[in-house]
């Protein structure tokens, strides 16, 4: 990290803080609790007003007059100042997005929200935090690359301070999609191509996020076989036409098993699935 007139360059390490002074070569070290919630540097982040993030393993420290001082969220509802902060990254809006180890942090201003798994993340772990041309957030972390459509973030935590409930639904890209491994290891980097690089406990891999389109398409349901009552029925007796077979069933029946699967030959374990019973179930249910 550095400033903005190239002065003073930030090296951040496993035992501390480092300021060189190009002008002078003078070295000034920092690791107390006075200017750092850890010792460890994750790493760093100058956004544009100038300020440099310092990550470390016990919340963030912010560098506005050439000093290190621990930051505090203290609007923010949840724990986390005493997370363990990876990365940081600044949208074409000025927000900051914290990637820590216990979910994806916004902060804008004196707003901050904080999200994890239960408002549909994969993992809670951030390595990384990119954004591309098209609105969509990028993450990195041990469960692979994931991609947030940023307005349905902002939209959430909205909406969740109304407690109303809902999920964002990313899309997911790991060993199925070409990565050697889905365990990304650190903050990612966008070249001037557009392209996002990702560093992997298996070699580096690469994003273009302009030729990655999502098929919206509904697949192919397959029922695979009914159970009724513990004995599997014949669906083949149906009548009616091809394709749109009616099956009936006698009085007395209690309990009925469907057994079905949606078509997917290109990625089959990606496939999600909801399920809505007419006349029991008011809202499709995820399962």
């Amino acid at each position: 990290g550095g400033d903005e007139n190239g002065y003073i360059t930030w090296f951040g390490t496993d035992t501390g803080l480092h300021r060189l002074d190009n002008r002078t070569g003078e070295i000034t070290f920092f690791n107390t609790k006075e200017y750092l919630g850890d010792k460890f540097v994750r790493s760093l982040f100058t956004d544009s007003r100038g300020r440099v993030w310092v990550c470390t393993d016990n919340g963030v420290s912010v560098i506005e007059d050439g000093t290190p001082r621990p930051y505090r969220f203290g609007s923010s509802p949840e724990r986390i100042d005493d997370s363990i902060f990876q990365c940081v990254y600044e949208d074409n809006k000025k927000v900051l997005w914290f990637g820590t180890e216990d979910g994806l942090l916004r902060s804008q201003g004196p707003d901050h929200f904080l999200f994890t798994v239960q408002h549909g993340l994969i993992d809670n772990l951030i390595y990384s935090v990119m954004e591309d041309d098209k609105g969509f957030l990028w993450l990195g972390g041990r469960s692979g690359v994931i991609r947030i459509n940023k307005k349905d973030l902002e939209d959430l935590a909205a909406n969740n301070r109304k407690h109303s409930g809902k999920k964002i639904e990313p899309d997911w890209y790991n060993e199925s999609d070409g990565m050697k491994s889905r365990w990304c290891t650190g903050p990612g980097f966008k070249s001037r191509d557009g392209r996002h690089w990702y560093s992997t406990s298996v070699g580096v891999a690469v994003i273009d996020p302009e030729t990655v389109e999502k098929d919206t398409s509904p697949l192919p349901v397959i029922i695979e076989k009914l159970v009724v009552d513990g004995a599997e029925v014949n669906t083949d007796r149906g009548t009616g036409e091809p394709g749109n077979k009616i099956l009936e069933l006698g009085p007395g029946k209690k309990r009925l098993e469907f057994y079905y699967t949606g078509l997917c030959f290109s990625d089959p374990k990606k496939v999600k699935f909801k399920i809505r019973l007419l006349g029991f179930d008011n809202q499709w249910v995820a399962v």
